[in-house]
């Protein structure tokens, strides 16, 4: 390095534009993706007008300030709008790395574009590449946002180019080195305080990328390392095949780099496991190589993955780790200025990052999605940057907020520390004006760009720390009272208090700051153990707490709070209501009716509110509405808080109470026998179960108009009674009165002188009813027929299913037996038709014959029937034949059995 004297040193800080890790604070990448580094972990930034597939480049100033962006075709400045000379650069968007920025060491306001052109998709042609080329920015023009100087846009220094480059310190220290690459051989152009040399420093290295199918050879990123020593070239494919197959394997490869000659030389072929490598990055300490690589199968992508190799190993490729992978897709990595790796996923709304980039293996600490771009998503690339920038610069403000912007509070010190190097020298400005002090640290108060250069004084380049300091004014706090009613009943000066509601008093009412409470005035200094908000229970009446109102920035002013137990004892309310149609002891009240008791005879200029339980009245939180239902069954106390100018009047207690209904049976039924009119029933209200109450003390109204607990009625229909308590709530029974009358039998259908006689019973009536034979407690049926009727005479009995009465009447089934036996036993000593009555086929002609049809006798169907005998002799056991002419007309003619 170039030696300097201390006096030197300090006018070199105005000749060069040393860089300052400030200058990569932004980033916009995407579809209008951006972070801010200025904040630790960094801030998603959502005002880019990017929007970009792969190629983009940012710069800000050193104190971390954007200065303009760009997709390798428009520039855009700090306030989001296109340059006027900022368009049509020969970047392309779809270019891995179209563009980087590079400031003139020398002069502050120029900064030079590099772009590197792209192939589309079908071409394969690098005839068709514009190259690479610089375009000048000048940021004293369109006052002060910058412009493209008109004559230095689109300055050609190489015809042909892959989508590579990347930049790095020039040993110097007074010069950058800008670096591509093409076929096979790196191109270095140095960049110095005259400009652009645009006499590149040539280097011939292995493997030679071939020609046919560069739209895809052309693929993945450039970096060198951020000590300069090396540089990491990632070629997507070395793909011979002119119809471009992107799933041909690549290549990465670690060269040696002399930033002193601009010389490449060397080439570490590292094992990507036939993979397709795309984004590379170095450690911070240049020791570890990671690139994202592209996996590929027969479909085409597969995953994208993420490996690491160690190159200070023996054998780096025995080295390689994956970090990740099954990834949606490959992507940049960048380091940031916080000294992690980031890496960008297609269509994904974060990035991933590398949080040990120094550590080898898994230790490295990968960690996905890890940082939110606020909505946005990111594609394929992230900005390049001077990778110098990530060694040759030092956090001095080392407070894990921000590397750059330190924001103290009107009145306060902070230390600025650099590194403590024996024997080096430390030359510390505030805003380009020299300091006095030449120590490693630096006591500030002042606002101003703070910057230290150290020169290590071991033929190294200065090392730069920059620091903004920002002097926030602390705000106002006001003193004020919060007054509180002593709720609890005993009014002993104790109570509980909001604190929160004393903080438009201690504001002033200013919008966006903050305040804490605190016992003392020493722990509101130190931002020690903060009171509860909401709910502090004061210690003395009154009582001095402190508040400590503080803004966004963490500038704070402390006022005294006053808190005193005070207001008037007001009369407790008590609301009863009925129980609703649930009968769970919860209902509505209407708390609108405690407020005109509570406000009667007060001051016109209360405000009430009112609160369920006692924490949230003191409190002020959670108020309820006017028409409020009970939250516990039967019994609840709530409460109601009187303010006068924002000050507690008074509280009251409101005893809310839910009276239970009558417990009836709310639903009866009774009969009314029609045949017994114009007698009468009675009808009472019922048992009141688990009565605490005499009936006397309750009231009745029927519908009838009657007020007695009985009436007596003599017509069917429905009554209903109000059954109300000494506590005026009701409840209604209802009693359905069912009227019947016994059955009218209108006949009875009978079939008889079969094998199976019926009989069917009709009968009429508004009863329902069942049926029997001949016994008048049954058993009856419901069913009104009779099947298999052995021959007789019956009596059919209909009974009222309710109990209203009995119908009969006597039919008769006509029919013989088959058989009989005259022995004298008293058993079938007779034949005769069966079923006949005096009433009924008295006049029917029995005729008696025998086999040959010589007749024997001719009965009266009333006797006992015939004996067996003829002419005084018995005759013998034989089949007899008979005829019977019926009164109805019928004619039966048939046989039987004698049997001695």
């Amino acid at each position: 390095m170039k030696k300097l004297s201390l006096f030197g040193l300090f006018w070199l800080l105005f000749a060069l534009n040393a860089q300052a890790q400030g200058e990569a604070a932004n980033w916009y990448f995407g579809d209008r993706a951006g972070l801010n580094f200025n904040t630790s972990p960094p801030t998603p930034l959502t005002d880019g007008a990017l929007e970009t597939l792969e190629g983009c480049a940012t710069i800000s100033d050193s104190a971390g300030n954007l200065l303009f962006y760009t997709n390798g075709t428009l520039v855009w400045n700090r306030d989001h709008q296109v340059m006027p000379n900022g368009t049509g650069l020969l970047g392309e968007d779809t270019s891995t790395q179209s563009a980087i920025i590079v400031p003139n060491p020398q002069q502050a306001n120029i900064y030079y574009i590099f772009t590197v052109d792209g192939l589309f998709p079908g071409e394969n042609d690098p005839a068709a590449l514009r190259g690479l080329n610089y375009s000048t920015v000048d940021m004293n023009l369109d006052g002060g946002l910058g412009d493209v100087v008109a004559a230095e846009k689109n300055i050609n220094l190489l015809p042909t180019n892959s989508e590579k480059i990347t930049a790095v310190r020039n040993a110097d220290c007074e010069s950058i080195w800008v670096i591509t690459h093409f076929v096979d051989r790196f191109y270095a152009y140095d960049v110095s305080g005259a400009g652009v040399n645009t006499t590149p420093v040539e280097s011939l290295v292995e493997p030679e990328v071939p020609l046919i199918g560069y739209r895809d050879n052309a693929l993945g990123y450039l970096k060198s390392s951020p000590d300069g020593s090396k540089l990491a070239i990632a070629h997507a494919t070395l793909n011979e095949n002119p119809a471009s197959d992107a799933g041909s394997p690549g290549a990465l490869l670690v060269y040696d780099f002399d930033t002193a000659t601009g010389v490449a030389s060397g080439g570490l072929d590292l094992d990507v496991n036939g993979n397709s490598p795309y984004g590379v990055e170095f450690s911070p300490d240049s020791n570890l190589v990671y690139t994202c690589a592209g996996v590929y199968d027969t479909d085409g992508f597969a995953f994208g993955e993420v490996y690491q190799f160690d190159l200070s190993a023996t054998d780096p490729s025995a080295t390689r780790t994956v970090l990740s992978t099954n990834d949606n897709s490959t992507g940049a990595l960048q380091l940031g200025i916080d000294g992690r790796i980031y890496r960008v996923i297609l269509n994904q709304d974060s990035l991933d990052i590398i949080n040990d980039p120094n550590t080898a293996g898994t230790g490295a600490n990968y960690q996905r999605a890890a940082v939110s771009l606020g909505g946005r998503t990111g594609n394929f690339g992230l900005p390049p940057f001077i990778q110098s920038l990530f060694l040759n610069t030092v956090d001095i403000i080392q407070n894990g907020e921000s590397a750059t912007t330190l924001n103290l509070c009107e009145g306060d010190s902070f230390t600025l520390v650099a590194p403590d190097i024996p024997g080096a020298t430390y030359v510390w400005t505030r805003d380009e004006v020299l300091l006095p002090e030449s120590d490693f640290d630096l006591v500030v108060s002042t606002a101003g760009v703070y910057r230290v250069e150290i020169d290590p004084m071991n033929g190294e380049c200065p090392i730069i720390g920059q620091a903004n300091v920002i002097i926030n004014p602390l705000p106002e706090a006001f003193d004020s009272l919060l007054t509180q009613c002593d709720a609890d009943g005993n009014n002993d000066g104790f109570s509980v208090f909001n604190l929160t509601e004393a903080i438009p008093d201690l504001t002033g009412g200013i919008a966006g700051l903050d305040v804490s409470f605190h016992q003392t005035l020493l722990q509101a200094e130190n931002n020690e153990s903060p009171l509860p908000e909401t709910a502090y229970a004061n210690l003395s009446n009154p009582q001095t707490i402190f508040a400590r109102v503080f803004d966004q920035a963490g500038c704070a002013s402390i006022a005294q709070l006053e808190l005193v137990v005070a207001g008037e004892q007001i009369d407790d309310v008590f609301l009863s209501q009925c129980d609703d149609a649930t009968e769970d002891g919860i209902t509505s009240f209407d708390l609108g009716e405690a407020a005109a008791i509570i406000l009667d005879g007060l001051p016109a200029d209360l405000s009430l509110s009112f609160y369920a339980n006692l924490e949230d009245v003191l409190a002020e939180t959670n108020p309820i509405p006017t028409s409020y239902t009970n939250q516990q069954a039967y019994q609840q106390t709530v409460y109601a808080r009187l303010e006068q100018d924002n000050t507690c009047f008074g509280i009251a207690r409101i005893f809310l109470e839910v009276y239970e209904l009558p417990n009836i049976v709310t639903q009866d039924e009774a009969l009314y026998c029609l045949n017994s009119f114009p007698d009468t029933i009675t009808l009472e209200v019922g048992p009141i179960i688990d009565n605490d109450s005499p009936l006397e003390a309750y009231s009745y109204l029927w519908s009838t108009g009657e007020i007695t607990s009985t009436i007596a009625i003599n017509e069917v229909g429905v009554y209903f009674v109000d059954i109300i308590n000494p506590e005026g709530c009701s409840k209604r029974r209802t009693i359905t009165v069912v009227g019947s009358r016994p059955a009218t039998i209108e006949s009875i259908e009978v079939t008889d002188l079969t094998e199976t006689n019926t009989l069917i019973v009709n009968v009429s009536g508004p009863g329902e009813y069942e049926y029997a034979l001949n016994d008048p407690t049954g058993p009856y049926q419901l069913e009104n027929t009779f099947t298999n009727v052995r021959p007789g005479v019956y009596t059919v009995y209909v009974r009222d299913r309710l109990g209203c009465g009995i119908s009969e009447e006597v039919v008769s089934v006509l029919g013989y037996p088959n058989y009989f036996t005259p022995n004298g036993d008293g058993i079938n000593d007779f034949w005769q038709v069966l079923g006949v009555r005096p009433d009924f086929e008295s006049q029917a002609q029995i005729y008696i014959y025998d086999r040959y049809g010589k007749m024997l006798k001719r009965l009266n169907p009333l006797s006992p029937g015939w004996d067996g005998i003829y002419n005084g002799n018995p005759m013998p056991s034989s089949d007899y034949w008979f005829r019977v002419i019926f009164e109805d007309g019928r004619e039966l003619r048939s046989h039987f059995s004698l049997v001695r």
